[in-house]
């Protein structure tokens, strides 16, 4: 007799099934509601704002990361550390700037920062630059001397007297003066 055949081989796999298609992405979604309430109301300050010793009719009150944050550690949205060289003077206080569609000068034209709420309470305002890193120690960044505006004596077009400033309830007063000085340098 002859041998028996051999055993059939296994059939060839067949071959593994299409991919599934993956399904399209998602529509972008539209900000919540939240955001864009927000947006607009910056906005409104942004546009509308005029000098006021409210806040947020004046406009949008910005605080740019400087020296003054907390850069070194990667904090920039907090004040210095007490082992910062400016945590003596600025300790309580911390220069920010209104800005409006008037007045949009800031200290620096391309450094991040805060948006403050129009209630943060303020110390006191000048109409240019306060100086504050020059101010008194203890004066937290504040003149004792109120600020004049030409056509005073002592003061003239263009002027900004650096060792002076306003009360809180004269920030409308401090910024008529930046836009009578037709907006050459930022407010604090």
């Amino acid at each position: 007799p002859s041998p028996p055949p051999p055993p059939p081989s296994p059939p060839a796999p067949s071959p593994p099934p299409p991919p599934v298609p993956l399904p399209p992405p998602p529509e972008p979604s539209a900000p919540p509601n939240a955001l864009v309430a927000k947006l607009a109301e910056l906005n409104r300050y942004f546009w509308r704002g005029e000098p006021s010793n409210d806040i947020g009719s004046a406009g949008v009150l910005l605080r740019q990361f400087d020296g003054q944050s907390d850069i070194d550690n990667g904090r920039p949205w907090l004040p210095c550390r007490t082992t910062h060289w400016c945590h003596v003077q600025h300790r309580q206080q911390w220069p920010s700037s209104i800005i409006n569609a008037k007045v949009r000068k800031l200290f620096y034209a391309d450094e991040a920062g805060l948006i403050l709420s129009p209630t943060v309470p303020y110390l006191c305002a000048c109409s240019g630059d306060c100086g504050s890193v020059s101010a008194p120690i203890g004066s937290r960044g504040c003149w004792p001397r109120r600020c004049c505006d030409y056509p005073a004596p002592r003061c003239s077009p263009g002027w900004v007297d650096h060792r002076c400033s306003y009360p809180p309830d004269e920030l409308d007063e401090a910024l008529r003066a930046q836009l009578r000085r037709q907006v050459t340098s930022y407010n604090e």
